[in-house]
């Protein structure tokens, strides 16, 4: 059904897959039509747009933006039953762990304070409702290491701009996450230092941008993706590479390719956090709706099929009963000690830098006809 009644929801490819729209349809008793959009063409559709949506599924970084612009409301946490599974001792610190570290720490900015900006002193209205989240880093082949690399050389961002890897590595066309990981990678190679890697200036973009575009120009980067599917078609490319790819893709990598490794790099991973966010024009008939829709993606089987997909989900104790022993082992550790140990070690938020605009126009001019 997709009646003018419907709940409208709208968010990337990534959370709104077939069986996660299928099923939501089949057990809610709500109408409920679905948007797929590329990750920053919904930014702006949500700030330009928030009359044309209900609900957005989409990156914390798109809070400030959104909350700035006046285009979703808060989320009343008293109308999230599970909201203390999330975020309190069941949730493995959560909460916690997404409120440090560089760039835009989720957890600084989550609740809307009594003087209307966003922060991170629990008020009962958040500014969206966390799901899925992950920390992320870069994949290569097991056998082109052992061939161009000492055997004991530990996981470091520095290999995506590391000569020795000339021809194999590939990035991301994604100007604010790809920017991070370039960053993070030059700094561990001792070539450039930021004061803050998570909201670089001007100069910062233009070094950065700089020594990118050499070592284009030298032959290193073997390509750009801008799609999952496009990394998964790089790292499995003859000689194998050295590469930007997001956990979800590797997960459907590593499916065909044991061969294949998701680092664990020594400087730390780049983090990042989805949620729910409610529009500032939903209409007060389809709230209800709304928060059915909410809290059915924490009632255990949707984060369920995002942890098998190779992420993570809130609410912890919702999953178990949906996943293997085996898989809750590989993700959560015993007593969640692997994943409190993983998001412990963050070096850098996904962030929307003050000079966002500039990063993005500079991105553009390095990837050249790479751009899309």
């Amino acid at each position: 059904m997709s009646g003018k009644g419907a709940l409208r929801v709208i968010g990337t490819p990534d959370t709104l897959t077939d069986d996660i729209t299928s099923r939501a349809r089949a057990e809610l008793e709500v109408d409920l039509t679905f948007e797929p959009l590329d990750g920053l063409d919904l930014q702006r559709r949500i700030v330009l747009d928030p009359e044309s949506f209900d609900v957005v599924d989409h990156w914390s970084t798109t809070a400030e933006l959104a909350w700035a612009a006046g285009a979703v409301q808060p989320v009343d946490t008293n109308r999230i039953p599970q909201w203390r599974a999330l975020t309190g001792p069941e949730g493995f610190g959560f909460l916690d762990l997404i409120g440090k570290g560089k760039g835009a720490a989720p957890g600084a900015r989550l609740f809307v304070q009594e003087n209307g900006q966003l922060g991170a002193v629990e008020t009962g209205r958040a500014v969206m409702l966390p799901t899925v989240h992950n920390c992320d880093s870069f994949a290569y082949c097991e056998t082109l290491r052992q061939a161009r690399l000492a055997p004991d050389e530990p996981e470091s961002w520095g290999w995506l701009l590391d000569p020795r890897f000339r021809g194999k590595v590939a990035l991301s066309t994604h100007a604010p996450i790809s920017a991070l990981e370039a960053a993070l990678a030059a700094r561990a190679g001792g070539r450039l230092q930021f004061d803050d890697i998570g909201n670089l200036s001007v100069a910062e973009i233009d070094a950065l941008v700089d020594l990118l575009a050499s070592l284009k120009a030298q032959g290193h980067f073997r390509g750009f993706w801008h799609y999952s599917d496009e990394a998964v078609k790089l790292l499995r490319a003859k000689g194998g590479s050295v590469q930007s790819i997001w956990a979800q893709g590797f997960r459907a990598a590593q499916m065909r390719h044991r061969s294949l490794r998701y680092a664990n790099p020594i400087e730390g991973f780049r983090g990042w956090v989805d949620g729910l966010f409610l529009s500032a024009a939903l209409s007060p008939r389809r709230l209800d709706a709304a928060y059915a829709y909410l809290n059915w993606w924490v009632s255990g089987w949707p984060g369920a099929q995002m942890v098998k997909h190779g992420t993570y989900m809130t609410n912890p104790p919702s999953l178990r009963p949906h996943l293997s022993s085996n898989a809750w082992v590989e993700s959560f550790g015993a007593g969640g000690a692997r994943y409190t140990e993983r998001f412990g070690n963050v070096a850098v938020w996904n962030a929307f830098m003050d000079e966002h605009n500039y990063l993005t126009r500079k991105w553009a001019e390095f990837l050249g006809d790479a751009a899309r």
